[in-house]
């Protein structure tokens, strides 16, 4: 089947005809259209039908996605065991995602007995195929050193190839790795080329990192009004940090025009999320 380069809603059309053929690959896809309203309404009831269609089939993507979906309740009730379950069944056909997530689950103990070495293992599995986020998860742990000794240079190595896969969480840690001068030479101009290319894949922190970058003359010109409009992508994505940030930069006129009533809804925003700082301000303007 092939299905590339036509308008989206065609292609769901198609799609869907397949996977009333009984398809799986059809029918995995099928449903992540759904998931993502790509080509057709987004509706998660039966984008979550669909991957249990194919799931019956085991497709492992199926497989994979149902465990992520009832991991973070997106669909269906939040069970860490039927995730566990799902994901488990998925690994065992060697698909590289699944690896990843089982890994995860038992580095960390979510789900599964903690065992740092076995998640590890399937972390490199994965890896090995070429998942960039498995590479991301390595080298983090490496550079980090907390649940391994640290190799920081294996772990920069590691987070390369992932970011050359434009894996925007890798992109965005690379980064800050070069600002801090961790595993590599301090090196504030690629710092800043690597949060831009994390921010063009919408990592949330990328956007906010590069703000405070062109605040404080970080490896780019000082550029106040630059600095703001990144920090505004951020908050209009609705990450609570950024919306007090922004709030700030409307009070104090940073790179925008002083408005204390858009200041204001941006704090009361942030604060809505439970941002402390965002509530201390509110706390202190109705003085």
């Amino acid at each position: 089947m092939k299905f590339s380069f036509q308008k989206p809603e065609r292609e769901f059309e198609k799609l869907l005809k397949h996977a009333l053929k009984g398809e799986p690959r059809a029918q995995f896809l099928v449903g992540d259209r759904y998931h993502r309203g790509y080509g057709v309404e987004q509706d998660i009831d039966a984008a979550i039908r669909w991957y249990r269609r194919a799931a019956e089939q085991e497709y492992p993507g199926a497989l994979c996605m149902l465990g992520l979906c009832y991991e973070e309740g997106i669909g269906v009730e939040q069970d860490q065991t039927e995730a566990v379950k799902w994901c488990l069944r998925a690994a065992a056909y060697d698909y590289a995602p699944a690896q990843c997530e089982v890994g995860s689950f038992m580095v960390y103990g979510n789900g599964l007995r903690q065992d740092i070495q076995g998640g590890m293992e399937l972390w490199e599995k994965a890896a090995s195929q070429g998942l960039p986020e498995a590479l991301c998860h390595l080298g983090i742990t490496y550079v980090l050193g907390e649940i391994v000794p640290a190799d920081p240079k294996k772990g920069i190595l590691l987070l390369q190839k992932a970011a050359e896969l434009n894996y925007g969480v890798a992109q965005c840690f690379l980064a800050k790795c070069y600002l801090e001068g961790n595993g590599v030479d301090k090196n504030d101009k690629k710092a800043v080329d690597w949060y831009k290319k994390a921010a063009e894949q919408g990592n949330d922190d990328a956007l906010i990192e590069l703000a405070f970058c062109y605040y404080d003359g970080e490896g780019v010109e000082q550029n106040d009004k630059k600095a703001t409009g990144y920090m505004q992508q951020a908050a209009e994505k609705g990450v609570a940090v950024a919306q007090f940030w922004l709030g700030l930069a409307y009070e104090k006129g940073w790179g925008i025009e002083k408005n204390m009533h858009a200041a204001m809804e941006w704090f009361e925003k942030a604060a809505s999320q439970g941002n402390e700082e965002a509530m201390e301000k509110l706390k202190v303007l109705a003085h």
